[in-house]
């Protein structure tokens, strides 16, 4: 289901796909948004990242996995 006003994904239970847009204009968006279960998700995911990289040199040899290769491929596309 999609708010006709703006056109942010507010609930469905069906995913609806369409060209990303800015949703979090106001302070009660923002609230609705940091509530979320995707911000949680989001959130956690940085915090895994995160807890993975403590204590590892920016510099040195390294091994560069498949899966990391891909990751920072999509984040590469996504900048």
């Amino acid at each position: 289901m999609r708010d006709e006003e703006d056109g942010c994904q507010k609930t469905t239970k069906e995913p609806v796909y369409a060209e990303p847009q800015p949703c979090v204009l106001t302070p009660v968006d923002m609230t609705r948004w940091t509530e979320s279960e995707a911000y949680m998700e989001d959130v956690g995911f940085v915090l895994a990242l995160n807890e993975r990289v403590k204590g590892k040199k920016l510099t040195g040899n390294f091994i560069v996995s498949d899966v990391t290769s891909n990751l920072l491929s999509v984040l590469e596309t996504l900048g």
